[in-house]
């Protein structure tokens, strides 16, 4: 009986850490390589099929929808384009920051540690 239990304790810490392994992978992957932003190509022709065949749409309804869709979608890839010197200046800002904050030779590490951040970027 106390083999049983060994055993069946062992494959639940077993399976334990594989679960967190693999949520851990997932988080990891999600935060270093986040979703890009949505780009016009031929996701709205899609949505616009699966709401033609699941609405029933005419086609000149159709042509309309994806129409909306198309640009619906290029509004949401402007807003990113816009958003994005916003971001890096908010960025920039917070390094300045901290950069005041250290020693020279703090700085210039920094300021390396900053380059290789840019160019994973």
């Amino acid at each position: 009986m106390k083999t049983w239990k060994l055993v069946a304790g062992v494959m639940l810490v077993l399976l334990v850490g594989i679960l967190v392994g693999s949520l851990g992978t997932q988080m990891l992957v999600r935060h270093r390589f986040p979703l890009p932003p949505p780009r016009p190509g031929p996701h709205a022709a899609f949505l616009a099929e699966k709401l033609s065949r699941n609405l029933g749409l005419t086609q000149d309804q159709k042509a309309r929808v994806k129409q909306i869709l198309d640009q619906t979608n290029e509004k949401l890839h402007q807003h990113f384009r816009e958003e994005q010197p916003q971001l890096k200046k908010i960025v920039d800002d917070g390094f300045s920051e901290i950069a005041k904050e250290l020693s020279d030779t703090q700085r210039e590490k920094f300021d390396h540690m900053r380059l290789r951040l840019e160019r994973e970027r």
